[in-house]
């Protein structure tokens, strides 16, 4: 982790707080930000989100799930042991649902479209692999059609590791910011008319700042009450930022 990031979450951690979405006896979910890992890096065990929030809030926490370093959204924490359990089996026998956004690159027309391409993982990242690969399925919907890019839903029915990433990524249409499976950075001088830079910067920065993956909801069963629970995260600002851009300079 570079100095710029842990000064970064040193300056947020009194925000903590700010991130909780949902909070009982039992379990405390956050709307995670970007920019820290769900777990702790090998060379820096106090990096993790699970560490930050056991030293801020509550140090018997334990982490039901993972979202990627750079991926926001819905992350839900158990508050026993028990609880711990329950979710995870719950995970384990797929009750669990879960909904993404992603912002990716061209103009798709997705309609309930079921991916259906299994993965094996090798030292350097994820590939499809038919014959020795385990099953990965996502169904994706196109929420909104810009010009040049796509806002869908992604509704992961296997969880393998960074698979709506790869799955997007073979439908040609790989997420905004995802470089490492062919996802390009947005520019306002790509979408906006007659876009004159100040003379004064050296480099024009992205809009997205990073890949623009949310994962926008989460259902599961209480695991007290047993009854539904609908977990829900607000976009980032940045991510709203570059929506709100491109309905105002890439809108058909």
């Amino acid at each position: 982790m570079d100095d710029t990031l842990k000064k970064r979450i040193k300056l947020q951690t009194h925000r903590f707080k700010d991130w909780i979405i949902y909070e009982d006896d039992y379990l405390l979910v956050l709307n995670k930000p970007k920019g820290i890992s769900s777990l702790s890096e090998r060379n820096d065990p106090q990096s993790g989100l699970l560490e930050l929030a056991r030293n801020q809030y509550n140090k018997n926490l334990q982490l039901c799930h993972r979202l990627d370093k750079m991926t926001t959204g819905v992350l839900i924490f158990a508050k026993n042991p028990q609880v711990y359990r329950n979710i995870s089996l719950q995970f384990q026998r797929k009750q669990i649902q879960k909904v993404y956004w992603a912002l990716v690159s061209g103009v798709h027309y997705f309609e309930n479209h079921a991916i259906n391409l299994p993965f094996t993982l090798n030292a350097k990242k994820i590939k499809v692999d038919f014959e020795n690969g385990k099953k990965a399925t996502t169904i994706v919907d196109t929420i909104y059609n810009f010009k040049d890019y796509t806002l869908v839903e992604c509704k992961p029915i296997t969880g393998r590791t960074h698979q709506i990433r790869v799955h997007l990524a073979l439908l040609k249409s790989p997420i905004v910011g995802d470089y490492e499976y062919g996802g390009k950075d947005l520019f306002l001088s790509e979408i906006k008319r007659n876009y004159k830079r100040s003379s004064n910067m050296e480099q024009e920065l992205s809009l997205n700042h990073s890949y623009l993956l949310h994962a926008k909801s989460i259902q599961i069963l209480h695991p007290y009450t047993q009854t539904s629970l609908l977990l829900q995260a607000d976009i980032s600002d940045n991510f709203k930022l570059c929506l709100d851009l491109l309905k105002k300079w890439n809108a058909y």
